[in-house]
């Protein structure tokens, strides 16, 4: 599988979703995984084993940032990691923002971006990157609208632990 990465520039465009949307985040960890947003529905067996294992991974630095609408209904989540042994390719203060996850009945109403600016917002003195599948194009638009730019990084996933890595440029 091919991945793009995608990487925030210095600049902040200026999108806005087409539906009232309040910004919450929650800091995971090893023995509080979900915040009280999150439904009992929501709490799948993977989405739990992933939020553990980037929880350890992280030493309890991820953080999800929810979009919710005026009935406190999960439209839309976005998990920011930072460097850790799945992303090697990060350095100290570089994060890395996925999984994404816009409910269907929500889409394209421009919340993934309007979610991505808030992240950027948040954080002015980091740098981010995305990871996103070459046949995603979704989600390709939706990073370009908040303002991320195609970076010079050849990222790939190793068979074992799925890490992404950079591919350096000689060995292509």
């Amino acid at each position: 599988m091919k991945y793009l990465c995608f990487e925030n520039s210095r600049e902040i465009n200026e999108v806005n979703a087409r539906v009232n949307l309040r910004i919450a985040s929650f800091t995971p960890s090893i023995f509080h995984l979900y915040s009280s947003l999150e439904e009992s529905k929501d709490k799948k067996f993977r989405k739990s084993l992933f939020r553990f294992y980037i929880s350890l991974l992280t030493k309890g630095d991820t953080k999800i940032y929810f979009a919710l609408d005026d009935d406190n209904n999960i439209l839309h989540y976005s998990v920011v990691i930072p460097r850790n042994i799945k992303y090697p390719f990060l350095k100290a203060g570089e994060y890395c923002i996925g999984p994404c996850n816009t409910s269907e009945k929500a889409r394209g109403l421009g919340i993934y971006p309007y979610v991505l600016q808030n992240i950027l917002r948040d954080n002015p003195n980091s740098r981010f990157y995305m990871i996103i599948k070459e046949d995603n194009l979704s989600s390709i638009r939706g990073v370009k609208k908040a303002g991320f730019k195609l970076c010079e990084k050849t990222i790939c996933t190793t068979k074992v632990l799925k890490r992404f890595v950079e591919v350096k440029k000689e060995l292509i």
